[in-house]
């Protein structure tokens, strides 16, 4: 998406690939690849690698890959939201846990080890961030409640679990234990340094300007590294459908950029020529034959 500058890092949400520097990620409805674009240059889904998660015909959303790159998590939608995971080499997808209340399971982000899986719901009506442990089909834990719908980041260090609160930033550690509000501005899209001490992302200043921000976790000092320009009018309209902006966060192996999806609209206007001419049937029944 931008360039983050010497020394920025990010979690790598997939591990075994190269994104496009300065890159823009738009991932596809039914299937986990994508197709990327950066300044100048357009890139189409020939470009880049894609791979069959063996599951049928359906609509695939927020694809995680693991921290070994060996798994690959995803949102389904099959009349509900489910979360599945397809190991890369042509096992089975399985469900991350088969609820039998059906309750959205949205967002899927990988523990550093692995093991434990964070995501985004809403059990009895509230928003929350929840965990559940890899392979054990067992009801989620409770992370923390939230005001609003956002996806979770893990912190590469294991120690924190990141998320968009409503209108702020907050984190919360795994066990649901300590908390912190380490920004009072909304971030559209964000990620972790490799390291752990920061947080990078997206947010809209006064202006509708697309500002490219870092967040220092130690001091809670923000600082701002580029002005993206304009928010698209488009933005408008994923609000009144209850989109985001943007989803997903991949940084690429060498720190300096990232790849994010972005939501984009068409939109086209049509003029028609003599369509109140007047007419009689017998006319327009012998211009038909």
């Amino acid at each position: 998406m931008s360039a983050l500058g010497d020394g920025g890092h990010h979690p790598v949400d997939e591990p075994q690939t190269e994104p496009v520097e300065l890159g823009v990620k738009l991932q596809s409805q039914r299937r986990c690849g994508g197709v990327a674009s950066q300044p100048g240059r357009q890139i189409g889904a020939s470009d880049v690698g894609q791979k069959d998660v063996g599951v049928e015909e359906s609509q695939f959303f927020d694809c995680a890959v693991s921290p070994d790159g060996n798994r690959i998590a995803f949102r389904r939608w099959w009349g509900t939201h489910e979360i599945w995971i397809s190991p890369l080499s042509g096992e089975p997808p399985v469900r991350l846990w088969n609820d039998p209340a059906r309750v959205s399971q949205r967002g899927p982000a990988w523990s550093p080890d692995g093991n434990w899986i964070a995501y985004y719901s809403e059990p009895g009506g509230k928003f929350a961030i929840l965990k559940i442990r890899v392979g054990a089909n067992t009801p989620p834990e409770l992370v923390t409640y939230a005001s609003a719908a956002a996806p979770p980041h893990w912190s590469p260090l294991g120690n924190w679990i990141a998320f968009r609160d409503g209108n702020r930033m907050r984190m919360v550690s795994p066990d649901g234990k300590q908390e912190r509000i380490i920004s009072q501005q909304r971030w559209e899209t964000y990620g972790w340094s490799k390291d752990g001490s920061s947080l990078f992302g997206i947010a809209a200043d006064d202006r509708r300007h697309l500002i490219l921000r870092r967040l220092d976790i130690a001091s809670g000092s923000e600082s701002r590294i580029a002005d993206l320009g304009p928010a698209p009018p488009g933005f408008d309209l994923a609000n009144y459908q209850g989109n985001f902006w943007y989803r997903g966060f991949s940084l690429h192996p060498d720190g300096k950029s990232f790849l994010t999806s972005a939501y984009r609209m068409q939109s086209h206007i049509w003029l028609m020529e003599d369509f109140d001419r007047p007419s009689r049937l017998l006319d327009l029944l012998r211009h038909r034959h």
